[in-house]
């Protein structure tokens, strides 16, 4: 119960993500995204799954899953701001 509860959870910020991702794509910033986005949230999710698993099993892949999408988030929304800015300035 408690590890859908997490996945549920780390639902919404891979939702919201994704949707914010598209300005990235849009821009043709692939190797931003990959260098910047995905290999550290990937990375993450390995890392915090090999040392919370033994401890927490299921639950402790859950949390790593969350929280790689929850930093993804976070990187995509700076990311996102500083893009559109740029693009913003270009239109002036």
């Amino acid at each position: 119960y408690y590890v859908l509860l997490i996945l549920l959870a780390s639902s919404f910020f891979e939702a919201l993500a994704i949707s914010v991702y598209q300005i990235i794509q849009s821009s043709g910033r692939m190797w931003l995204s990959f260098f910047m986005v995905a290999l550290p949230r990937d990375i993450l999710f390995v890392f915090l799954a090999i040392y919370l698993s033994p401890t927490y099993g299921a639950a402790g892949v859950a949390v790593a899953y969350a929280t790689a999408w929850f930093v993804a988030f976070c990187m995509i929304i700076l990311i996102a701001k500083n893009l559109s800015r740029d693009i913003a300035l270009k239109l002036e």
